[in-house]
Parts: C-alpha cells; sequence; structure tokens
C-alpha cells in the first residue's frame, strides 16, 4: 500500500515508488506533467495520518480539477484508492473516476468507477478490476468541475512479482481514417513496452473489406517502448464504401518481447465512389412543355433551346438540374452551383450567377443531394421538374435577355470540401467532364409597339373617361 507517509510534504510524487511497482505523473504516451505533491492536511482528513497526495489542478481557475496518472510496472488486476476534498476546500460534492488503460493505453470498460465525493476527508473508496489482470495504467479525473484541493491517499494493488514478464501493448488513433477507392492512406501507431520487453513481434491484420489491403511497418520491429509504426492501408477502384468499420492490427510477440499476443482495434471508412452531373437546364418565364427535359431531342449537352418563345427584357428565370450518381449510402451535403452566360462567345457581365436557392437536402443539416442510381446520361425526369429536390434556380440579369444567349450550368463541391470524414467526389475525367451542362441558341424576341390613341366619348350623358384610364384599361 502507497500512503505517501514517508516523504515529507510539498514532495512532487514520481518515480519514488518504482520499487514498489507504481510510478506516478506518466500516461501511455508520456509524462503527464501535473506534478501531485505530498500535503498534510489537518487530523483527521487523511485516510491514514499524517500525510496524502495532493492531485488537485488549475486551483484559483474557473474550472478546478481532480487529475492523477499512474503506471504499474506490471499489468494488475486489481487496484483501489481513497480520495476526497482536504482543507481549504468546503468540501462540496462532486463525482471522481477512476479508469484503467491495458499497457497500449486503450480504456478497458470494465475497469471503471466512478463516486461522488463530499464533505472533507480522504474517505471516499474508489476501486476497479480487470479480470485478464491488463491494468497497466490508472486514470483519476473529475468528470466535472471540483473544489480544491482534492486529494488521494493508501493506493494499493496486487504485489508486483520479483521477475516481471516481458509484456507490450498498441495504440492508434480514436478517429476513423477514410480511404477514397482507388487510394491509400497511412495510419500512425505505437509500439509500448514494460520494463522487460525486447526482441521482435510481429503483426498481421484483420477484418478487412473486399477491395482493402493493409500492411504493418516495419515488420518485425525490434523498435523500443514508443516506438512509431505505420499501418498502410489502400483501396481498389472499385471498393464499395465501408461506414464506421473497424479493423484489428494484432502483434505476436517472440518469447522476449512478451507472453500474451496483444492487438487494437482502428477505425476506418471506406468513402463512397460517387459522381456529380450536370443534367439539364430550363429557361422559362412561366410556362414550358410537359414531359422530360431533353433539350433539342437529345439527353446530352451540348442542344439547342427548344421550349416556348422567349420575350426581351422580361424577367427570366433558370432552372440547372443536377443530380449524383453511384454507390453511396447517404446524402451528399455543400453542393454548389453556378451558371454562365456568353454571347457571340464571350462571357457575359456578371456572369457567372449563383442560385437565389437550390435544392433542400444540401443545406446545413440537411441529408444532403441524394445518390441515384439512373445510369449515364440520365435525363430530367418529369417528376424531378416539378420538385426543387434537384433544381437551383437563377434570375436572369435584364442585360442578358436580348439576343442570342448560351447558358452553361456548372456543379461542384464547395470549397472546403471534403473536410476529414467526407466524402471526395471522383477524381476521373469521366466525373469531371460532366459536371456541366450547355444549352445554346436561347433566343429573346422583341415584341411590337401597340400605339393607343384615345378619343373621349360621353355616355349616356356621363361625362368622358378620362384618357389614362383608357390607356390602362386598353392594357
Amino acid at each position: 500500500m502507497i500512503g505517501f507517509d514517508d516523504h515529507p510534504t510539498d514532495t512532487v510524487i514520481a518515480n519514488q515508488y518504482a520499487s514498489q511497482g507504481v510510478t506516478f505523473d506518466v500516461t501511455p504516451s508520456g509524462p503527464a506533467e501535473l506534478h501531485p505533491r505530498v500535503v498534510e492536511p489537518p487530523a483527521g482528513e487523511p485516510h491514514s495520518a499524517p500525510r496524502a497526495l495532493d492531485v488537485s489542478q488549475k486551483c484559483g481557475s474557473e474550472f478546478p480539477e481532480a487529475h492523477m496518472w499512474a503506471r504499474f510496472a506490471a499489468a494488475r488486476g486489481y487496484v483501489d484508492i481513497f480520495v476526497g476534498n482536504v482543507e481549504p476546500t468546503e468540501g462540496h460534492e462532486a463525482p471522481i473516476t477512476l479508469q484503467g488503460y491495458d499497457l497500449g493505453g486503450n480504456a478497458i470498460p470494465a475497469a471503471k468507477d466512478t463516486e461522488s465525493i463530499s464533505g472533507k476527508g480522504v474517505n471516499t473508496r474508489l476501486e476497479i478490476s480487470d479480470s485478464e489482470s491488463d491494468i497497466s495504467f490508472v486514470q483519476l479525473t473529475s468528470p466535472s468541475d471540483t473544489f480544491c484541493h482534492v486529494a488521494v491517499d493508501d493506493l494499493a494493488f496486487e504485489s508486483v512479482p520479483s521477475t516481471i514478464p516481458p509484456d507490450f501493448g498498441l495504440s492508434g488513433p480514436s478517429l476513423a481514417t477514410t480511404i477514397t477507392p482507388g487510394g491509400s492512406a497511412s495510419v500512425p501507431l505505437v509500439l509500448h513496452r514494460n520494463s522487460t520487453s525486447s526482441g521482435p513481434i510481429n503483426f498481421g491484420v484483420s477484418g478487412l473489406p473486399p477491395g482493402v489491403s493493409a500492411s504493418v511497418s516495419p515488420n518485425p520491429s525490434n523498435g523500443p517502448d514508443g516506438s512509431a509504426l505505420t499501418l498502410n492501408l489502400s483501396a481498389l477502384a472499385n471498393a464499395p464504401p465501408v461506414f464506421n468499420g473497424f479493423l484489428t492490427v494484432e502483434g505476436m510477440p517472440s518469447p522476449e518481447a512478451g507472453e500474451h499476443e496483444r492487438s487494437v482495434k482502428i477505425p476506418f471508412s471506406v468513402a463512397g465512389n460517387y459522381d456529380l452531373r450536370a443534367q439539364g437546364l430550363e429557361v422559362t418565364q412561366g410556362i414550358e412543355p410537359e414531359g422530360e427535359l431533353k433539350p433539342s431531342g437529345s439527353d446530352q449537352s451540348g442542344g439547342s433551346y427548344s421550349g416556348v418563345d422567349l420575350i426581351a427584357h422580361k424577367q427570366t428565370a433558370v432552372r440547372f438540374f443536377a443530380d449524383a450518381h453511384g454507390q453511396i449510402a447517404s446524402g451528399i451535403k455543400e453542393v454548389g452551383a453556378l451558371l454562365y452566360g456568353f454571347s457571340d462567345g464571350r462571357e457575359l457581365p456578371g456572369s457567372p450567377l449563383r442560385p437565389d436557392y437550390g435544392p433542400p437536402s444540401t443545406q446545413g443539416g440537411g441529408p444532403g443531394l441524394v445518390s441515384v442510381q439512373e445510369n449515364n446520361p440520365a435525363p430530367v425526369l418529369e417528376a424531378e421538374r416539378t420538385s426543387n429536390e434537384h433544381a437551383y434556380t437563377f434570375t436572369l440579369p435584364v442585360s442578358w435577355t436580348s439576343g442570342t444567349i448560351s447558358l452553361r450550368g456548372h456543379v461542384f463541391q464547395e470549397p472546403g470540401f471534403p473536410q476529414p470524414g467526407r466524402r471526395p467526389e471522383c477524381s476521373t475525367a469521366e466525373c469531371a467532364g460532366n459536371n456541366s451542362f450547355t444549352i445554346n441558341g436561347v433566343r429573346f424576341h422583341d415584341t411590337k409597339t401597340v400605339e393607343l390613341d384615345t378619343v373621349a366619348l360621353e355616355t349616356n350623358g356621363e361625362l368622358p373617361v378620362a384618357a389614362s384610364v383608357a390607356t390602362e384599361d386598353a392594357r
């Protein structure tokens, strides 16, 4: 049992108890830099007089906390410790957690205990156990704010054997790594060893989905505690999407490196391979033919406008239709669109235009642009024309609504995407080539001038109708 009574007050505790099998202020990744120190609270407050270990952090700040790390020379199956408030705190209630970790720094779900402390006195017991006896580290934390000062006392654990068996562990990132079909990724891993582990460790990877391959380098590894390893992942171009998957890196030790195989689970995803597609453009001043949208009788970009006659200088809207094609399980967000205008081969002033509004599914919080399975080329079906789900709507500037122009819509993933964990669009030439759709020969017709010569007429003895009223009625 470690009672901290054999060191004077204000002693910062680190490796003073290494001979008894425990080192303080060290995490799986290195020094914790928390600097716990010995204190001598008033009589009756330590669990065993006269001293305890102060584990308070950020005292005097708005959010004080309790925090402590310790590492065992050999993995243990049982640990307990007493915790509580000491002077000068008023002893308000606060929860405290003791969590056990394996040698790789992976939390052991069953080795966790949370209790509330209240009043003064280091009298609240926290105890954890692990049936596999894999507890190599313990961490004491306060899930919510505490009140300074918090101390621990009488740390107890199974006696460390005189001959410590070799052991090792593996750790990796907690965030998922996303692989693009046809691409690759490198995932950093860390090899952890105890003081008696040496010699080579071989590695294998299991849980790989179809189309994904993996290797670990170096393999085998003779590296010391804290050595860097790399998990290399690659995906074939036709690899199916995987969401929230896990693969397992397994370490197989030589006798000098460890007595048991150790492993770590690595979260990963394979991005869905989708293609943003521009489907068609519709120019309207309020009336358009029914049915599918097929410019010039074709699904292909570059046809000529074939809708109703358009009137010059009249308010004109353009609806640009787009979708996403591919094997993807959810919507695609942050998809934008632009509309370019040309006359006699020259870009019109104000081009390109941003849409007045777009598909609701692409806005923040929406499910994203739906991925469909229609083959290329994909016409705009009548049901799509009567919905905003795939349409971006633009209002043409008045200066564009005269003569004959060409229009080109372009769909794209907004700058800044994909972010980590977001799925990118496929990067082949075919994928990039169908992001735009053009219609030519959009002609605006001038209207003839109508002149009215009004004459005031007396009707049934009533006063003549004013010329301005007659003109307005004629309109």
